[in-house]
C-alpha cells in the first residue's frame, strides 16, 4: 500500500510549451499541503464503420491528459537584503497566465491624505517616481519605480497626499493577469508518490485564494496537461522553502472605499477556463492545454451594519 504522504513536487516552467523539462530537486521543489488529487483523463473516438454486426467496432481512447489538484499556503520566499524572493509555487502562479514582474515596497510615517492607486509618487530628494499601487502594511507598493527612493519626502501627483520614507526602499515580486497568448507560460510537473514518478506536461492552470482571519491564508490550484506514463522511480530528497506563512490579521480591507466589519473569511477565485491546445505535430495531438478565458470572482461575509446615513453614501 502507498504511502500518500510521502509526496514531492517539483516544477519548471517549459521552454518550449508543451516540452517536458528536465526537473531539479535542488531547485524546483515546491511545498504543498494534503489533499492532492490527480485524475488522468482521456477522450473517446467512436468507430463508425460499418459492418454485418449490430455491435460497434472498437472505439480507440486518444489524447490522454491529467488533472492535478493541490494546495499551498499563501506565503513569500524569504527576504534577502532589500529583496523579497517569489514564493516557491512562483511557476504554478505563471502557468496560471500570471506574469512575475517588480513592485517596490517602501516603509512610511505621518502620511497626509489619501494616495490614489495609479498616481505618480515623486520623492522630494532623490527624484525618483513609482506608480501608487497600495498602501499596505505602513508603507506605499508601487510599481514601474525610476530612479532609487531615499529616507526623504513623498507627494503624490494627483491627490497631492504626502508621507516620509523610513526605510530603504523593498524590491518584491508581484503577479498581475495578462490576456497576451505569447506572454502565458506553460509548466511540467513532476510528482512523485511513494516511489511513483508521475510528469505532466504543457500545464496551465487556475487557483482560488482562501485568507480565514486569524489563520494562514491558502491557494488551491487547479493544472491540466498531457498526460506521460508513471514509472517507478524512487522519491527525490528536494530542497523546499520552509518559510513560515504569516496569519490573515490587520489587512486593511475596503471594499468601495468602505471598510466592512466582521469578515471571517475572504475568497477571490481567479477562474480561469481550459481548453486542450490542439497541435497535431504533438503526441496524440495535444501540446497541453491553453487559457482560453477568465472570469474572476470573490465573496466574504461581513456582518449587516445599521441603516444610517452614514453607512449608505
Amino acid at each position: 500500500m502507498a504511502l500518500t504522504r510521502k509526496q514531492v513536487f517539483l516544477d519548471k516552467i517549459e521552454a518550449d510549451p508543451g516540452a517536458i523539462e528536465v526537473v531539479d530537486p535542488a531547485t524546483d521543489g515546491v511545498l504543498c499541503l494534503s489533499g492532492t488529487e490527480l485524475t488522468p483523463e482521456s477522450e473517446r473516438v467512436d468507430n463508425s464503420r460499418l459492418s454485418s454486426s449490430l455491435s460497434e467496432e472498437a472505439h480507440v481512447v486518444t489524447r490522454t491528459s491529467t488533472s492535478l489538484k493541490r494546495s499551498v499556503e499563501l506565503r513569500g520566499g524569504g527576504i534577502v537584503g532589500q529583496a523579497v524572493n517569489p514564493p516557491d509555487f512562483d511557476t504554478l502562479l505563471r502557468s496560471c497566465g500570471l506574469v512575475r514582474s517588480d513592485a517596490v515596497f517602501l516603509a512610511v510615517d505621518n502620511v497626509v491624505g489619501n494616495f490614489e492607486r495609479g498616481e505618480t509618487v515623486t520623492g522630494a530628494t532623490s527624484g525618483a517616481t513609482g506608480t501608487f499601487l497600495a498602501l499596505v502594511r505602513g508603507g506605499l507598493l508601487m510599481d514601474d519605480v525610476v530612479g532609487v527612493f531615499e529616507v526623504e519626502s513623498l507627494s503624490g501627483g494627483s491627490s497631492a497626499a504626502t508621507a516620509d520614507a523610513v526605510a530603504d526602499p523593498v524590491t518584491c515580486p508581484q503577479y498581475l493577469p495578462t490576456s497576451d497568448l505569447s506572454l502565458m507560460e506553460s509548466a511540467t510537473t513532476v510528482y512523485y508518490r511513494d516511489g511513483d514518478k508521475h510528469t505532466v506536461s504543457g500545464a496551465r492552470g487556475t487557483f482560488s485564494v482562501t485568507m480565514p482571519a486569524g489563520q494562514p491564508g491558502r491557494l488551491d490550484f487547479t493544472h491540466s496537461g498531457r498526460f506521460v506514463e508513471p514509472v517507478a522511480e524512487p522519491n527525490p530528497v528536494p530542497t523546499l522553502n520552509t518559510t513560515l506563512p504569516p496569519v490573515v490579521e490587520s489587512a486593511s480591507l475596503t471594499v468601495g472605499g468602505r471598510t466592512p466589519v466582521g469578515v471571517a473569511e475572504l475568497s477571490i477565485d481567479l477562474a480561469n477556463n481550459l481548453t486542450r491546445d490542439a497541435d497535431l505535430n504533438a503526441p496524440e495531438g495535444m501540446r497541453g492545454y491553453r487559457i482560453s478565458g477568465r472570469s474572476p470572482s470573490g465573496s466574504m461575509d461581513p456582518e449587516a451594519e445599521t441603516l444610517t446615513a452614514d453607512n449608505n453614501p
